[in-house]
């Protein structure tokens, strides 16, 4: 459901690329320390609303 927000911080290959692209769109990701760091961020960040203790306060204010 969340498929917008992943396509900030994952790298996105289908099948329908060669080899050549996948590995291309891959190096130019490690390549670049500046693209690296922002999708990492970005992940970091949406992430910090996936821990355990965010399940448990969720599930506590759905039984409250």
């Amino acid at each position: 459901d969340d498929s917008e927000n992943f396509k900030k911080f994952v790298i996105e290959i289908n099948k329908n690329m060669s080899d050549e692209e996948i590995i291309s769109k891959i190096v130019n990701y490690l390549e670049s320390d500046e693209k690296l760091n922002k999708m990492k961020n970005i992940g970091l960040s949406w992430s910090s609303n996936y821990t355990q203790e965010k399940y448990a306060e969720r599930f506590i204010e759905a039984v409250k």
